[in-house]
Formats: C-alpha cells, structure tokens, sequence
C-alpha cells in the first residue's frame, strides 16, 4: 500500500474544522434558541441580537482570516480560532444575562470566521490545479455535515 498524499490529511482536518465551525459554532444555534430563550428568560428579540453577535464576529474575521493566514500560517490561525470558538461556546453555555450571551457569541462567531476562510484556502495550496476542485469540495462538504451532525447531536445533547 502506497503512501498518502499528506495534502489528503489537510483535507480531512480542514473538513473536521469546518463541520465544528460552521455545524456547532454556527449553526446549532437554532437548535438551541427555544431553550436557551426559556433559559435567560428573554425574548426572541434579545435572542436576535445575541445571534448578531455571532455574525458580527464571523464577518470580521472571514473579512481578514486570509490575510491572518498569509501573514502567520493557517496552522497558527486555525489553532487559534478553534480554541477560541470552543471556549466561547463553553462559556455560551453558562452564561445568565443577554449582554454575557452577546459578548460569548461574538467570540464564537470570530473564531469560525478566523477558522472557516484559510480552510477552505488550503487546498488550493496543497493540490495541483486539477485536483483543487475536489479537494475543495470535501472541505466545504464540512457545512451540510456539521449542520446534519448538529442536528442529531445538539437535540441528543439537550434532552440528555
């Protein structure tokens, strides 16, 4: 048996980063709207602008998560952001006042931003023309699986 091509492994960890970021750092959030709003004791209002801090934090670094990457490796970027959006969805999960939800979503959204971008870069670097469509495309297939994962896991998870 042949070697694997170490740009194949890229792939794979860059898929795994994207199916967090984007499945549980972003997307789950919907999953959890009902009880997180029965939790704090807040209206959907306060709960869309909770959520807009996530969005915020994913569109400032989305913006400048490539050139973060240029500058200091997507490794270190990556890293870095995947830290911490776990942190800051651990810390969304004891948070008791809307401003504290903001501010950890805010967190969250930054670090799938920070993440999501030199992901799905990465395959440009590690492939060859022919190849970059594919390799590409199994990093974005880490969306509609971290979203369908989220959709099993979260409720699991909730109802525990």
């Amino acid at each position: 048996m042949g070697r694997i091509y170490y740009g194949w492994v890229i792939v794979g960890v860059a898929f795994v980063s994207v199916l967090g970021a984007h499945g549980f750092g972003r997307f789950a959030y919907s999953l959890l709207l009902e009880d997180m709003r029965a939790s704090l004791g807040v209206d959907y209002t306060s709960m869309g602008i909770i959520e807009f801090g996530n969005f915020l934090g994913y569109m400032t670094l989305a913006t400048i998560g490539g050139f973060l990457a240029s500058r200091y490796g997507s490794r270190i970027v990556m890293t870095a952001a995947a830290f911490l959006m776990g942190a800051s969805m651990i810390a969304t999960s004891r948070v008791s006042d809307t401003l504290s939800a903001l501010i950890t979503r805010l967190f969250t959204g930054l670090g799938n931003g920070g993440l999501y971008l030199p992901a799905v870069v990465l395959p440009s670097i590690w492939f060859p023309q022919h190849l970059r469509g594919r390799a590409t495309g199994i990093v974005a297939a880490g969306i509609g699986s971290g979203f369908a994962a989220a959709g099993i896991a979260v409720p699991a998870i909730i109802h525990a």
